[in-house]
Order: structure tokens, then C-alpha cells, then sequence
């Protein structure tokens, strides 16, 4: 069983298992967070903390978007991902998506370009300057 906490340091929702510990992003120190949330297993985890992490009005239209078959593997991680968008970056530093599919493709990872998009910006690797533009915060 894992619980979502919120941060009162930053406020931003992580899992934990058993001990609350310090918070991944702001360092936070301390037993007083809300949790918002129990789920099973990692792949709950997962996606109900990325859902948990935006805003609240945007949820619910999310978790509609999301199919509950939706699995993220336990081993992906940012740095997967980091090299196809590092060969993706335009010469204004802005993401290109038929870069970006051409090296997902190259590399053989089977992820559509929305979710990864999507996912950089939440793992703070993108930062989304408007509609279908992310610039590289790398």
C-alpha cells in the first residue's frame, strides 16, 4: 500500500510507503503532511500523483483522458527520455515534435510524443511556453 502526500514545504504531492522522509523536490523535513490519497501498487502511484500535482480544476477532465490500463514502467525514468529530447531541441531551444518522433522511433521507445511531453514537463525537464511549444530546461 502506498499513500500521496502533499508537501506543506512546497506543496507539491509525492508517494511513500512507510516513513514520510524528505520531500523530493523542495527538501522539506517533517511529519506534517496531508496525505490526499492510498493506492495498491506503483503504477496507481504513479499516475495519481501526476494527477494529484496539477491543478485542480484540471483534474477530473484528466483522469477521464487517462486509461486505467495505462502502466508506467517502474524502471523508466528521466533520464531515459533526456537524450531523445537533448536531439529534438531546435536552434531556439524549442522541442520539435517531428524531431522528437524521429528519435523516439530511432531508439525504440514506444511512448507517444503527447505522453512524453507531458511527462518532461511534469519531471521539470520541459517548461510549455505556449500551446504545442516546450523549451528544454536542461
Amino acid at each position: 500500500m502506498w499513500s500521496i502526500v502533499r508537501c506543506p514545504g512546497c506543496n507539491n504531492c509525492r508517494g511513500i510507503r512507510n516513513k514520510v522522509g524528505k520531500c523530493n523536490y523542495c527538501g522539506f523535513v517533517g511529519e506534517d503532511v496531508e496525505v490526499v490519497g492510498k493506492v495498491a501498487d506503483s503504477s496507481q502511484l504513479q499516475r495519481e500523483v501526476a494527477i494529484a500535482n496539477m491543478p485542480a480544476e484540471l483534474r477530473d477532465e484528466m483522469r477521464k483522458k487517462m486509461r486505467p490500463e495505462m502502466v508506467i514502467e517502474e524502471e523508466a525514468n528521466a533520464g531515459l527520455f533526456l537524450a531523445p529530447l537533448r536531439s529534438s531541441v531546435d536552434q531556439n531551444g524549442v522541442v520539435s515534435p517531428e524531431k522528437l518522433a524521429i528519435e523516439l522511433q530511432r531508439k525504440g521507445i514506444p511512448i507517444s510524443i503527447e505522453d512524453l511531453l507531458e511527462e518532461a514537463v511534469h519531471q521539470g525537464l520541459l517548461l510549455r511556453a505556449e500551446q504545442d511549444r516546450y523549451i528544454l530546461l536542461d
